[in-house]
């Protein structure tokens, strides 16, 4: 259980895996695989540090039965902030039945025309296509409902604990910060030293991984220490090294300093912890948004400072600063980019001011939360991947909830996102399964797939 931090505003290099309450907001905030998420005061229910009180009644949490109700008081043997009758342990101050990491946050992940989610209990699992064993469970026959990743012992994958998907390969870490793939691996893009596709998942780091990301046909990951490691395909510089040369095991990028980092098609972003913000790859749309469309074979610097996340389509990409305006750049033909145009920027343009949670891209449409918790979409919508009851492209964003949702994920051309009661919905296309609801039937507007 991590503790709550307080603080007046939301750091803007927080510690991963890290919650921090914001006095001023009165809103919980977590760092959960590179991205901030938020929540309301009637949303979550946790052990906290003792010096907090969240309902002002001059109780601190620890020692208050109802740490939200200034009005309740009751027993509370163990101090966490939960009565006795309905604390699963009452002489355990750290189980409370609804701790911060039974909550499913953003291990969603959108691949091509597949699907991949975690539950709480870290199993790890898959639905959609699988032509090249991107689901990993040991076969590469599509499924239109969820089934269980295993290993090559058949044995279902445990103590997952974030996971990645792109067009055809899938990443994912273990507790233990081991990190596996599988999939897809033409161009060497698993960093298992081959060319050969995997349909169960094979270890590529044994620990000391931090976060993971996957591109159009390579990765990029980092580690602990701070570094930056990248395989597979090079073409246009997407990893960084200096060279157009795939690599079939991981080459190092940078050596410390690093927070997180995305990868679109061809190109690759990332954020070191002064918060400035580097691209490299392709950037014939000027997704890199150095004000050029020359690719770079080498990291080149974007922004110096004040950046918080980041998020790449296929060749368009947007990031999140640490004041909550979003900003964007590369192709933008359909939309994509949320300025209210489709011509493409070569440089970044602010598309909202303030309040923006985080976001995510896929091949040709974006998705945002605010820090209400609403939804919002734009770009291509061919299949209704944004979610709008329409298949009509949207050039400025639309708002598709108005507020509940703590996570999204865009993929290919279909759009998953998991509410704070871990419900989780889906839009867009859906003809290779990969909605999990046992069709392939399409959906322009959000349906219900199951609670997590």
């Amino acid at each position: 259980m991590p503790n709550v931090y307080p603080v007046s505003n939301f750091p803007s290099s927080p510690v991963e895996g890290y919650a921090y309450f914001n006095v001023n907001s009165n809103t919980l905030g977590v760092y959960k695989n590179n991205q901030w998420i938020y929540f309301e005061p009637s949303s979550y229910k946790l052990p906290v540090d003792g010096y907090l009180d969240f309902d002002g009644d001059g109780v601190l949490n620890k020692d208050d039965s109802n740490p939200n109700d200034p009005n309740t008081s009751g027993l509370d043997s163990d101090g966490d902030g939960v009565d006795d009758a309905v604390d699963p342990d009452p002489n355990d101050p750290n189980i409370t039945g609804n701790e911060i990491n039974d909550i499913t946050f953003n291990n969603l992940a959108a691949g091509g025309g597949h699907s991949l989610y975690l539950k709480s209990d870290g199993s790890l699992w898959a639905m959609g296509r699988n032509l090249y064993g991107q689901l990993g469970d040991g076969s590469t026959s599509d499924r239109v409902t969820p089934v269980q990743a295993k290993d090559a012992s058949d044995n279902p994958i445990t103590d997952v604990v974030n996971v990645t998907a792109d067009s055809s390969h899938s990443l994912y870490l273990k507790s233990d910060g081991s990190l596996w793939a599988m999939g897809r691996n033409n161009n060497g893009q698993l960093g298992d030293g081959s060319t050969s596709d995997r349909v169960t998942p094979v270890e590529i780091e044994t620990g000391g991984v931090a976060s993971v990301t996957a591109g159009g046909n390579h990765s990029l990951y980092l580690k602990s220490d701070g570094s930056l490691r990248a395989m597979g395909y090079n073409k246009y510089g997407q990893l960084g090294d200096g060279s157009r040369i795939d690599r079939f095991t991981p080459v190092e990028i940078e050596s410390s300093g690093v927070a997180s980092v995305t990868a679109g098609w061809e190109h690759s972003l990332y954020l070191k912890s002064d918060g400035s913000l580097w691209a490299m790859g392709t950037n014939n749309y000027g997704q890199l948004g150095d004000g050029s469309t020359s690719y770079r074979v080498t990291p080149v610097e974007i922004e110096s400072s004040g950046v918080a996340s980041v998020t790449a389509g296929y060749y368009h990409s947007l990031y999140l600063k640490s004041d909550g305006s979003l900003w964007a750049m590369g192709n933008n033909d359909y939309g994509q980019l949320g300025d209210g145009s489709t011509s493409n920027r070569v440089t970044p343009v602010e598309i909202e001011s303030s309040g923006v949670a985080s976001v995510t891209a896929g091949s040709n449409h974006s998705l945002y939360l605010k820090s209400d918790g609403s939804l919002w979409a734009m770009g291509r919508n061919l299949y209704g991947q944004l979610g709008d009851g329409s298949t009509s492209d949207r050039v400025t964003p639309v708002e598709i909830e108005t507020g509940g949702v703590a996570s999204v994920s865009a993929g290919g051309n279909h759009s998953l996102y998991l509410k704070s009661d871990g419900s989780l919905w889906a839009m867009g296309r859906n003809s290779y399964g990969q909605f999990g609801n046992g069709t392939a039937t399409n959906a322009t507007a959000p349906i219900f797939i199951f609670n997590l």
